[in-house]
């Protein structure tokens, strides 16, 4: 379909500029300047043409006022001869202005003749270009579709896939790495813990423990269960421990200052490390009492893990 509408406007085309090329050579053959003019000769000769024009729409109207007078005279017996002299004259003027209205006519027609085939152009231009737009417009809108119906694709491939992690915890692996690094366990990498001879930037470890407190509060939330005494709030580096009995707020992460609001500060680090110790152990006795087959591996109790205390100032 769009082949055949190409041809049809190459045709038209081609028929257009044959029609204009013999209406240039009538031209040429019927007036003293060769056809098609330039923009110049174009503008001098319709000056000329308009002046002429002038001239003839003069004559034109003194022939009018002379029948005019002619036809409506003063009163008075005119003898016979007057009037078949006044009607010979009448027949002239009469034909004088026919002759003048075909000239009238032979000047404009040309111009009228350019004037409808430059609307016919442009209305061929004007329907193409409607046409294009029309093409570019239906192709954009199935070039959008298909973008919205792959975006759409995709959303519920990754809602089923989501759905699906969520209720097996098959993402845990994939979203938290647990390994050892000699002296300290990590969790993605990073080093969760520190000491005097073997010391750890603090954001390394804060970023460990915020990795930690995330993993625990997804594993909690898995098994749907919620911690007694302690609410573990993941925020980062910045993660905290809240006590559900008055609010109280341990913060989950250490710095390298030393000052006197950092010696109680570490305080809080401890009272955090090890209610976050208490909410493991607590999910780790749920997950037994429904799965009797699981253990753990190492005794929880109080700030000690088996005879190892992580209070950072026993450090």
């Amino acid at each position: 379909d769009i082949i055949s509408t190409k041809e049809l406007d190459t045709g038209l085309c081609e028929s257009n500029d044959q029609r204009l090329e013999d209406l240039f050579v009538s031209l040429s053959l019927n007036s003293t300047s060769d056809h098609p003019l330039c923009n110049d000769c174009a503008q001098a000769n319709i000056v000329e043409l308009a002046q002429v024009n002038h001239e003839i729409m003069g004559e034109i109207t003194q022939y009018k006022d002379c029948l005019l007078s002619l036809r409506n005279p003063e009163p008075s017996e005119p003898s016979t001869d007057d009037l078949d002299l006044l009607l010979e004259q009448e027949k002239q003027l009469q034909q004088t202005l026919e002759e003048l209205n075909k000239e009238i006519e032979q000047v404009q027609q040309p111009e009228l003749d350019l004037q409808a085939l430059e609307d016919k152009k442009i209305d061929i231009i004007d329907e193409r270009f409607a046409d294009y737009l029309g093409a570019v417009e239906f192709c954009s809108l199935l070039q959008y579709q298909d973008e919205l119906n792959l975006d759409v694709a995709k959303k519920t491939y990754l809602h089923i896939l989501n759905d699906d992690w969520d209720g097996s915890g098959q993402y845990i692996p994939f979203l938290f790495q647990i390994g050892s690094d000699k002296y300290f366990g990590t969790i993605n990498g990073l080093r969760l813990g520190t000491t005097k001879e073997f010391p750890v930037d603090w954001d390394e470890v804060n970023a460990a423990w915020g990795l930690t407190a995330l993993m625990l509060c997804d594993l909690a939330k898995r098994y749907a269960f919620s911690f007694k005494r302690y609410r573990i709030i993941p925020r980062g580096s910045f993660s905290i421990v809240e006590r559900r009995s008055d609010k109280c707020i341990f913060e989950l992460y250490g710095s390298k200052e030393i000052s006197i609001n950092t010696l109680f500060w570490f305080g809080r680090f401890d009272e955090a490390m090890i209610a976050f110790l208490q909410c493991l152990a607590e999910l780790c006795e749920f997950i037994h009492q429904n799965d009797p087959h699981f253990t753990v591996p190492y005794h929880i109790r109080g700030d000690k893990i088996d005879k190892y205390s992580l209070k950072y100032h026993r450090l």
